[in-house]
Order: C-alpha cells, then structure tokens, then sequence
C-alpha cells in the first residue's frame, strides 16, 4: 500500500521512481533480515548484532538499515516484533544508550522535517531517542513508532518536531543523554528552494506544476502555510515593521501604485480561468528593516490571497520620493513565501504583470487543496459558535434560575422574622382558666372550683367575670353541660347546642 501511494505520489509530482524512495528500498533489501535474502543471521549474528545491514544516505545522513520493512526485528528469548517501517540507525553517532541512534524510515525519505521520540524505561526516567524519519505527519510518526513495539507499550513519553537542518546541528552539538526538546534547537528559517523557469505562456519548463506545489507545500514542515489565508493585520502584525509618517511624498507614491495594481488585479483576473482576484487593498507605507516598504494585498475568489510586497532600492531606501520606482521583491501565496518560484530573476528588468500570470498558475492549483482544508476549519467554527450560543442560552437559564433562588431566599428571610401567629386556645383551655380565675380570686379553693359542675361554671362565669378573662370568652359560646353534675376532675370539651 505505501508503494503504491508513494507511485501515485511520484506520478502526480513528476518524479521518477528511480528517485531516494527507490535507493532507500533497495539498501533496506541487502540486509540479511530482509525477507528475500537467501541468508538468514543466526540466533548468536541477532545477539551480537553482526549480521549485513544495508546502507543508503538520506538527505546527508549515513543509515544503516539493520531491518527492512516486512522483517522480524528480534532478540532470542527477548522479543520478536515485524516491522512495518524500515528500522536502523545512524552511523557516526552516539545515543544514551552507547550505541547509535535508531531511526524509523518511512514512506516519504525526502521529507525536510523528522520526528524524535523521547524513550523512557519502566521507571520512567529518559531512556534514548527514536529518531523518525520520511513521515508526513507527527500522528504517521507516532503510529510508525509504536507500530514496532508489542500493544500496550507506553515508552513514548513525548515526541518532538525539527526540520532536518536543526536535527543534524543536534546531531553535532546536542546532548544526547537529555530529552530532545525545542528550546535547544536553533532558529531555522525558510529552506530557499530551486529557481524555476517560466516560458512566455506562463508555465514552468524545469519541473511540472504539480512538482512545484509538491515541494511549496513540503517545505512548509507541517505549518500549512499554503492552505492559511492572509489578513492585511496579519501580515502589518511583523515585528520588524513599524509605521512611518505619511508624508506628502509618500502619499503622492501611493497614489501612483493604486492604478498600477488595478491593472495587475486585471491582468490576474485575465490568466485566472476557475479562480479571480475579487478585492485588492493597498497598506500604509512602513520601515522594514530599515527600508521604506508597501504591500499590496488580494483577495481571490475562493478566499486564497497573493501579497506584493514593494520597496525602494535606490540610495534612499527609508524614504520614497515621488519619483522612486517601486520594486516587487516578495510574493506570498496566502501565508507560504513563493518569490523563489514566481519570481526567481529578482531584478529590476522583471516585469510584475508577468509574476501575476505566474502567480495565478500557483493559486488555481492550490485551490482544490486549499478549499478543502478550509472546509473543515469553517465546520469546525461552526461547531464552535454552536457550542457558544448553546452555553450563551445555558448562562442566561441559569442567571434567571439564579435570581429565582435570591428572590426565595429573600421572601423565606422576611417570613422569618414576622412573629408566628398564636394557636386559637382550645375548649379545654378556656375552662382550666376559668378553675384558675375561681381559685385566684379566693371566691374558692382550687379543691372545690375541679368539683364545680358545668352548670355552676356557667353560672359563675356569666355573675362575676369580666369580659376580658377567658371565663367570659367561654361564657360568650353557646353550649350545654353534658352532665349536670359532673365534677371538675378533667377539663372536657362542651359540645354545641343543637
């Protein structure tokens, strides 16, 4: 299956299949390990490593190639794991563990960036490194890597990105008994590629079209430059750019570069056949490192965008005179620098209006790509802005649910503090105070007031109380005795005449 990606692949860019793919393969067949070698090694070659390997350089490297893909790599008694990458190390280097540094080599050998793995041991602590290599993505790496190694195996404590110019500096200067880590690389700036010749149609003659896309989007080490539309603030963002006074001649310049750049937004339009320039701005003018500069930005149809970037050459480069000739020096396909290829004479003699038609080439067949990266980072946004209408709503619920809580708290706090209305006094009650009242104004011991019958408490009640006393709240009831001659052992309640 990679083989067949990989002849697709060629086919689509213009390589051959005589290319570093091709050596890479033949070199990983001459190990002894490989599966059509008439010569296996023996258990005693696998323990002491001393079997043929095959050898082959990759972008400058010496690999030697211990097990090919397809190949068992394995130990006697230890383990015995196939092999879906080719699986080495590199010869001249020295890892943590004494020997040289293993590497994975997959399916794309000319890829400018590689993958290190950080190994760790059972106790965790840093084992060595597992270098990645020809693998167009960290999750292909990842995947390559364990891949090797029996289900379960959790020694990938972390792994780390670097193009391949900052992973040889680290293979010279690193310490290799330390995790590899991004902080102790150095910068890497842009890789410059070959120079590509145009034809008067605007086609390029040294390699196709879709070798050079190929190798733009490569270059990008895995940033996707070509696939990212430029803002006018994205690209003022620079922090070597600083704004400098509009002054009137500057201003008289600007005004002579807008009709210039309506006629190359025409002329872009004109070589365009699915894809057109919709909208074109024009920056203030700023210093960049130390020179006067304007940007031209356009937008196209499908939302990709070409920058001009102009400046003046001659003995004042701070300052534009309304004289001055502007110069395009830098051309970006959306965020991917491309001046090597659409414009690769840099000089005064290149005539912009052919770079456009150069340019237009680029953004048509970038477009596919282009549109289909986006789509997905638009339904992402849309998911996005779903989820924060959806917790918006949720915020606005629970505010309300929230005020309804305060306003509950309030009204229970207010109720609390009102005093709790007395319980009516029942019957009972209001004939044991009428015993009291009897036996506290001395008109009778407490002993002879519980012997008074009902007809006597009533009679009692309705001669002497006053209508304040509880005696006369139960005088005032109409009820009868329900026995005449009941005596006072328990207060009972009386029942309604009827």
């Amino acid at each position: 299956m990679q083989n067949l990606r990989y002849l697709i692949d060629s086919a689509l860019s213009g390589r051959q299949p005589s290319d570093l793919f091709a050596r890479v393969q033949s070199a990983a067949h001459d190990a002894d390990t490989s599966p059509f070698s008439r010569r296996h090694p023996t258990q005693a070659q696998l323990e002491a490593n001393s079997y043929r390997t095959g050898r082959v350089d990759i972008q400058g490297l010496p690999i030697r190639i211990e097990n090919p893909r397809g190949s068992r790599r394995e130990k006697p008694g230890k383990f015995s794991n196939l092999m879906l990458h080719h699986y080495g190390d590199i010869e001249g280097t020295v890892g943590n563990d004494g020997d040289a540094i293993d590497v994975f080599i997959g399916p794309f050998p000319e890829m400018p960036v590689v993958y290190v793995v950080n190994q760790v041991g059972r106790d965790r602590a840093f084992d060595e490194h597992k270098v990645c290599m020809g693998f167009a993505s960290e999750a292909d790496a990842r995947m390559g890597y364990l891949s090797a190694y029996a289900p379960g195996w959790d020694g990938l404590e972390s792994i780390v990105r670097a193009t391949m110019a900052q992973f040889k500096w680290w293979l010279q200067f690193g310490d290799k008994s330390r995790p590899f880590t991004p902080d102790v690389l150095p910068y890497e700036g842009q890789k410059t590629m070959d120079k590509v010749l145009w034809n008067s149609q605007a086609e390029p003659v040294t390699k196709p079209l879709n070798a050079i896309i190929y190798e733009l989007r490569g270059e990008d080490a895995g940033h996707g430059l070509m696939l990212d539309a430029l803002s006018m603030a994205e690209l003022m963002s620079d922090p070597d750019i600083e704004a400098v006074p509009v002054l009137d001649a500057m201003v008289v310049e600007v005004g002579r570069l807008q009709p210039k750049m309506e006629v190359l937004q025409r002329i872009m339009a004109a070589a365009g056949e699915t894809v057109k320039p919709t909208e074109m701005a024009i920056s203030d003018p700023v210093r960049y490192k130390g020179a006067a500069q304007v940007m031209v930005l356009f937008t196209m149809s499908d939302g990709q965008t070409v920058s001009v970037w102009f400046h003046n050459p001659d003995t004042t480069p701070a300052k534009l005179m309304p004289l001055d000739d502007l110069i395009s020096w830098k051309w970006m396909l959306n965020k991917k620098d491309v001046t090597i290829v659409v414009a690769p004479e840099r000089g005064r003699d290149l005539n912009p209006r052919e770079v456009a038609r150069r340019m237009m080439r680029l953004v048509e067949r970038n477009s596919a790509a282009f549109l289909k990266a986006n789509a997905k980072v638009a339904e992402k946004a849309a998911q996005l802005q779903a989820l924060d209408t959806e917790i918006a709503e949720l915020q606005t619920e629970l505010t309300d649910v929230q005020r309804q809580i305060e306003v509950a708290k309030v009204e229970a706090e207010i109720r609390s503090m009102k005093p709790a209305p007395e319980a009516a006094p029942s019957f009972d009650d209001f004939l044991a105070a009428v015993v009291i009242e009897l036996s506290t104004k001395g008109n009778m011991s407490a002993a002879e007031a519980k012997k008074l019958t009902d007809d006597e408490v009533t009679n009692l009640v309705r001669d002497g109380f006053d209508d304040k006393t509880p005696a006369a709240q139960v005088a005032d009831r109409s009820w009868r005795p329900t026995s005449a001659a009941r005596p006072w052992s328990a207060p009972t309640p009386l029942r309604a005449s009827s």
